[in-house]
């Protein structure tokens, strides 16, 4: 691992209690950078039966299957976490963007020169955005008012859909006009894990003190130790760390006591927890083409299963991953497992016929209705601003820390940048820990 030196007044242990809320990347992170730099007494809480939040990857059908982050986005210029996947065992290979084929609702495929025009309209209409943005106004809202045509044209909002709602995980009715593209990437072509990305998160948690199923109710922070309440334990600490998703935050699953400071719950509130769900279908045989990486299909609905992931691709399991993106991935988890398979076989069947073989088991996300996540990861919605994400990372009282990636403005909604504000954090704790001490009286000598 890559270890993260803090500079201390001494290399002696630290002699203080830190709690860490959520084994996600951001509490993993944390608590390997403070037990690097010599505090023992670490306890990371967790209210679901198994680490790694949003990375959680199912075995059940005998192959990996990502259920939540998939890709390394940027592998280059610096990310944090390249070589850190490198050495937990993780494997993948770069995506091609151009390995794909997309349909029409009749069948027909659009051509290599159609989807260069959609892409350069695309572009086109991201800067237009961009040149237009109001305060409080919507992206879909200045599309409406400049350029009504791309909200009808099946191509186009496809890709309003699978580049934009994919990346940014809020409906485009949501995003920011004025913020929702201001963050940061890392260069180079993003990597699919393909063996699982719980490696990584199994990795950091190498040796650490974690509780499972302990949903923390309560945090009182006002006096000197703070006092947790799980729903069958409590914990004191020196300090908390608090690294659960703002959707958690959003639904107030944790009461704080006192109440948190009004610029940061307002923050809390103005910002949005977006939502993209996968449903992954198992067939007996291939009937698509396996050399494709992505497919793709444009109906009238926005963001229903308009595009797929071919298994094939980098394994030999007989697979498809499709995804619900902006608002019909929320719709979409009130629907019948049966309504489901029906609705993405319509759309196959237009691809590739109506004698393509039924699926022979169907695996599905439901991230919104999962209580401990509320969503997928964090954006800028209206009318939130940018400096939402630095007010949530603020600590309060120099006692109650957040990580987590809806702390990070330049690296929102992404692993990498979850992983970061857990070596911030962690920072943070030192150098509250470290003024304390000089701030402390002589030692009375006898």
């Amino acid at each position: 691992m890559v270890k993260h030196k803090v500079v201390t007044t001494k290399k002696s242990k630290k002699h203080y209690k830190v709690i860490i809320i959520g084994a996600g990347i951001a509490g993993l992170s944390t608590a390997k950078c403070l037990k690097e730099n010599g505090v023992e007494d670490i306890v990371i809480l967790e209210a679901k039966n198994r680490i790694g939040g949003r990375v959680w990857t199912d075995r059940s059908a005998g192959s990996p299957i990502d259920l939540g982050a998939n890709w390394l986005h940027g592998p280059k210029g610096g990310n944090p976490i390249t070589k850190l996947l490198k050495k937990a065992g993780s494997k993948g290979f770069k995506t091609n963007n151009d390995l794909i084929k997309i349909y029409d609702m009749e069948g027909n495929v659009y051509s290599d020169a159609q989807l260069d025009e959609a892409d350069y309209y695309f572009e086109f209409l991201i800067e237009l955005v961009e040149k237009n943005a109001r305060s409080k106004t919507s992206l879909r809202d200045i599309l409406a008012e400049k350029e009504p045509f791309a909200l009808q044209d099946p191509l186009t909002k496809y890709t309003l859909s699978a580049f934009l709602e994919f990346s940014l995980g809020g409906d485009i009715k949501d995003l920011s006009s004025e913020h929702f593209y201001d963050d940061e990437e890392f260069p180079g072509k993003d990597r699919f894990i393909t063996n699982g990305f719980d490696s990584f998160s199994h990795y950091l948690a190498e040796g650490l003190p974690i509780k499972l199923n302990q949903q923390v109710e309560s945090i009182r922070y006002k006096k000197d130790q703070i006092k947790i309440e799980t729903e069958t334990e409590k914990y004191t600490a020196d300090y908390v760390v608090v690294a659960v998703p703002l959707g958690v935050l959003k639904e107030n699953v944790i009461r704080f006591k006192p109440k948190l400071p009004k610029k940061k719950q307002a923050a809390i509130d103005r910002l949005e927890m977006g939502t993209v769900n996968k449903v992954v279908l198992f067939f007996e045989s291939v009937f698509w083409e396996k050399e494709l990486q992505y497919m793709g299909i444009t109906p009238p609905e926005k963001g229903k299963y308009n595009y797929f992931l071919n298994f094939r691709t980098f394994s030999e399991t007989n697979a498809l991953m499709t995804f619900a993106f902006g608002d019909f991935a929320i719709e979409m988890e009130n629907h019948s497992d049966k309504q489901v398979i029906a609705d993405v076989m319509a759309h196959l069947n237009i691809m590739y016929g109506k004698d393509i073989p039924q699926p022979i088991r169907m695996i599905r996300t439901a991230w919104k209705k999962d209580r401990y996540t509320g969503g997928s990861y964090s954006f800028a919605s209206v009318p939130s601003t940018s400096k939402d994400f630095d007010l949530l990372a603020k600590s309060v009282d120099d006692k109650l820390f957040f990580a987590g990636e809806h702390t990070i403005h330049d690296y929102r909604g992404t692993v990498h940048g979850a992983y970061m504000t857990g070596v911030r954090t962690a920072k943070e704790v030192f150098s509250v820990e470290q003024l304390k001490k000089m701030n402390e009286p002589p030692s009375m000598i006898v």
